[in-house]
């Protein structure tokens, strides 16, 4: 399968697609974490959508966003830009201009296969081509804590916030 999946910019025309996406993927996140809100779920998929629609809208929360295909059908998508604003205001001001990957998801039935992974190295790979050595990437979801601290280590910062523990990564893009 992984040499069929195809990642390009993310396009316009997609962009229905990728709300579907969104709605699955942050849904199964919210059933994985345990988290009941359908309130806190609404807010966050029309927080990610708007993600996608600042991108199309070239505004700088979101600068670039790239999809994972597999016979034509996105099954994956990430992005990059602004830092996040409730992670920001807990960042030293040395690091205020490092741009966030963010934004990644992958449909369940193709998560644990390697496309998280490939997702991430791309975003990684555009950001030192455009000349940024390092990201930030945060996570309040337990299991996405959990897959980035496997994949990065310690992270930079453990914001506790109300009822959310939130981790920030920083680091140098190495590949």
């Amino acid at each position: 399968m992984e040499n069929k999946i195809k990642i390009s910019k993310f396009q316009v025309k997609d962009l229905e697609e990728v709300k579907n996406l969104l709605t699955v993927t942050i849904t199964q996140n919210f059933k994985n974490n345990n988290i009941v809100s359908k309130k806190e779920l609404d807010a966050e998929i029309k927080a990610q959508i708007k993600l996608v629609i600042d991108y199309i809208n070239k505004k700088d929360t979101c600068m670039n966003m790239f999809s994972a295909k597999l016979n034509e059908k996105i099954i994956g998508v990430v992005a990059y830009g602004a830092q996040t604003p409730k992670i920001n205001k807990h960042i030293e001001e040395q690091f205020k201009n490092v741009l966030e990957i963010k934004n990644l998801y992958i449909l369940p039935e193709y998560q644990k296969m390697g496309l998280g992974k490939k997702l991430f190295l791309t975003a990684c790979e555009n950001l030192l081509k455009n000349n940024y050595s390092h990201f930030m990437l945060y996570s309040s979801f337990k299991t996405g804590q959990t897959y980035w601290q496997k994949m990065l280590g310690e992270p930079y910062k453990t914001i506790f916030d109300s009822s959310i523990t939130r981790k920030v990564w920083l680091q140098e893009i190495k590949i």
